[in-house]
């Protein structure tokens, strides 16, 4: 699939319009003069375009223009220096992709290069809880900075903070295969994760889909160490590490499957650099390994209770192939299901 994400162009305004129309009950209604409007104060005006097919679309803006968005004017009277991500929209036949983080991750980049300290952008919250909205913007690393009412609608104003030094660091960040001079490396210790919530799949007329159910608090799990054997594993592991310099940051291990599908045995990200797009580094990298072996895709299972983990697969692009309830009965972690989730190449 050739996914190109350009700068928007007139002759693209009709399936614009048509995208926000599709989700206009997220979204503020426009049409063709105030689209026209809202594009020449722009900062990025982007969209994404799949094999001639206009599939997402994004519309971000810098502080101080004449941008008339109530949310846009909250953050104006916050901050001095920002981006404000107005509307990403991806057409719900593209939403297996992970467009909406390639998209993000364009703004992140802009806000990089020009300097901007801030990216910010806001979830509805009332009436409706968009969970996996506010999911998806944790993972990215945005964080709550206050609430709005307005109407009947309520959001959540989320905040980015692009760190000092934050670009010298992902541009230094590599993937690469971890070698036996290197073993040590893929005994990268675990560090905590929050669980704020469950993903429930269901499986009807042949097709599985999923809801989720947000917790009332939020909690911390982190797995036991697992003190991996390089040399014992390595006969059907391959070991995909991610670098800062010389340091390990994050690792992913590939293993052979019995069938077409190899195996994501593991991923795993330091904390100091969640939400900078490394998993997906990694499985970038995965796909790869797993296409050159002849594989016709990959798969991997995430515990239900990891609502954050199973978002971001089903964002990436997983879809989900199956259902274990059985895995963890007898054992300290009973009444957790595995889901299975596999990649198509």
């Amino acid at each position: 699939m050739n996914i190109i994400i350009r700068p928007a162009e007139e002759k693209d305004y009709p399936a614009i319009l048509e995208l926000n129309e599709a989700d206009v009950e997220m979204l503020s209604p426009i049409d063709e003069e105030i689209l026209r409007r809202m594009s020449q104060l722009t900062a990025l005006f982007q969209v994404v375009e799949i094999e001639g097919t206009i599939a997402a679309f994004q519309m971000v803006y810098r502080e101080g223009s004449s941008y008339w968005s109530d949310n846009y004017k909250w953050f104006c009277n916050k901050y001095p220096c920002f981006l404000y991500v107005d509307r990403i929209v991806v057409g719900s036949e593209y939403r297996k992709y992970g467009i909406g983080r390639r998209l993000y991750e364009e703004v992140i980049s802009y806000a990089r290069k020009t300097g901007v300290p801030l990216v910010t952008a806001e979830i509805d919250i009332a009436p409706k809880y968009n969970t996996a909205s506010m999911a998806f913007h944790k993972s990215m690393g945005f964080r709550e900075v206050g609430t709005k009412p307005y109407g009947r609608v309520t959001v959540s104003l989320q905040a980015l903070e692009i760190e000092a030094g934050q670009m010298e660091r992902n541009t230094l960040i590599n993937i690469r295969i971890v070698d036996s001079k290197h073993k040590v490396d893929i005994n990268i210790p675990n560090e905590p994760f929050p669980l704020f919530g469950r993903m429930i799949p269901r499986y009807e007329d042949g097709k599985w889909s999923y809801t989720t159910e947000k917790s009332e608090d939020i909690s911390e799990m982190r797995f036991p160490d697992e003190n991996y054997d390089y040399d014992a594993m390595s006969e059907n592991s391959t070991f995909i590490g991610a670098y800062n310099g010389e340091k390990c940051i994050g690792l992913a291990i590939m293993q052979e499957g019995f069938f077409k599908y190899m195996y994501l045995y593991d991923l795993k990200v330091n904390s100091a650099y969640r939400g900078k797009g490394v998993a997906a580094m990694l499985i970038d990298k995965a796909k790869k390994i797993a296409a050159e072996k002849g594989y016709r895709g990959i798969y991997t299972q995430g515990q239900d209770n990891n609502l954050g983990a199973c978002l971001f697969y089903t964002k990436y692009g997983f879809r989900i192939g199956g259902l274990d309830t059985e895995v963890y009965k007898g054992t300290s972690q009973e009444g957790k299901a595995d889901i299975i989730f596999y990649y198509d190449f």
